[in-house]
C-alpha cells in the first residue's frame, strides 16, 4: 500500500474525532454548520519525517485533521481549540481510542498557565473585529527585518511560531487601534448594519474568557456553555452594543483578576507527555 492511501486510510479513521464549534458550545441553530477536530498517528514514513504531515483541513466541511504530535504541541502551546477536545462530553465525541483516553486523563499534565495570556489575546484580537477595529504598529526597521529573515532562513520555524516568535521581538513597538472593518465577509458586514457591531467575533471574545475563567478556577471546560442562552442572544441581537461591552469588561476582569490565583500548573509536564507520546508510537510500529 502506498504511503498516500494509508493516510488518507488513517484520516479517515482517526484516533479521536469529535464535534466542536457552535455545537459543541451550545450556541447552534438548526442550521448551523457541522464543525469538526480530531488527530491520527500517521504512517511510517511520516513518523520518521520522510514524507510530512502536520494537518489535513477540509474546508467544504470545516473539519480537521491532526497528526497525533501537532495536536499535543498546539495543547501544550495554550491552543484553546486543541484544548477543548480534551473536555469533550460523550455525546460530542465521533471516534475515540486507548491512545486518545490515555492523554484525555493527562490533561492535568497538558495543560498550564500558558494558555492564559494566549486565550486573552484571542478574546482582544476578537474584540476589536467586533468595535470594528485593527491594530497598528511601527514600520519595523531594516536591521529588525534582517533579524527576523535571518531567524526563518537559519531555524526555519512554522508560521505559528514565527508570528510568536515576531510577537516577542515586536513587543516594545508603539501600537495604536483604528477603525477598520476591511476585511469584514458578507456575514460580518451583515452585522454591523443590523447591530452595529460584529456580533459572532463579541460571542467568540466573551466565550473565550468565560471559558478560561472556568479552567483556571476549576481546571475543567463544561461543553456545552453554561451562558450557551447569554451568548446566542448576543450573536442574535438581542443585547446593545454597550450591555454587550459591558459583559466583555466584566468577563476580562474576572480573568485578569484571578489570574495569580490560577489553579492550573506554572507549566506542563513536557517530560512526562513526550516520554508518553514515544511509547505510544514504539507500542504502534510494533
Amino acid at each position: 500500500m502506498k504511503s498516500e492511501e494509508a493516510l488518507n486510510i488513517s484520516i479517515e479513521n482517526p484516533i479521536f474525532s469529535a464535534v466542536t464549534g457552535s455545537r459543541l458550545y451550545g450556541t447552534n441553530r438548526e442550521d448551523s454548520d457541522y464543525d469538526s477536530r480530531g488527530y491520527i498517528i500517521p504512517p511510517f514514513e511520516y513518523l520518521i519525517n520522510v514524507k510530512k504531515f502536520e494537518c489535513r483541513e477540509f474546508s467544504d466541511k470545516d473539519h480537521k485533521i491532526y497528526s497525533l504530535k501537532r495536536y499535543l504541541d498546539l495543547a501544550l502551546k495554550g491552543d484553546p481549540q486543541s484544548i477543548e477536545l480534551l473536555y469533550i462530553p460523550e455525546n460530542k465525541i465521533i471516534n475515540t481510542s486507548d491512545i486518545a483516553n490515555e492523554f484525555i486523563s493527562l490533561r492535568s499534565d497538558i495543560i498550564s498557565e500558558n494558555i492564559q495570556n494566549r486565550l486573552i489575546g484571542y478574546a482582544y484580537s476578537e474584540w476589536r473585529k467586533a468595535m470594528g477595529q485593527r491594530m497598528l504598529m511601527d514600520k519595523r526597521t531594516v536591521n529588525e527585518d534582517n533579524v527576523i529573515n535571518d531567524i526563518r532562513n537559519i531555524f526555519a520555524p512554522n508560521k505559528e511560531n514565527m508570528d510568536n516568535i515576531i510577537e516577542i521581538l515586536m513587543e516594545d513597538k508603539e501600537r495604536k487601534v483604528i477603525s477598520s472593518k476591511m476585511g469584514l465577509g458578507a456575514k460580518r458586514k451583515k452585522e454591523f448594519e443590523e447591530y452595529g457591531f460584529g456580533t459572532s467575533s463579541a460571542v467568540h471574545s466573551i466565550r473565550l474568557l468565560d471559558q478560561l475563567y472556568e479552567l483556571m478556577t476549576t481546571g475543567v471546560i463544561t461543553f456545552p456553555r453554561p451562558n450557551a442562552e447569554l451568548l446566542k442572544g448576543i450573536r442574535y441581537g438581542e443585547y446593545t452594543k454597550n450591555e454587550v461591552n459591558e459583559i466583555y469588561e466584566e468577563n476580562l476582569c474576572k480573568v485578569k483578576n484571578n489570574k495569580d490565583n490560577s489553579i492550573l500548573r506554572k507549566k506542563p509536564n513536557y517530560k512526562k507527555i513526550w516520554q508518553i507520546y514515544s511509547d505510544v508510537i514504539k507500542s504502534f510500529l510494533k
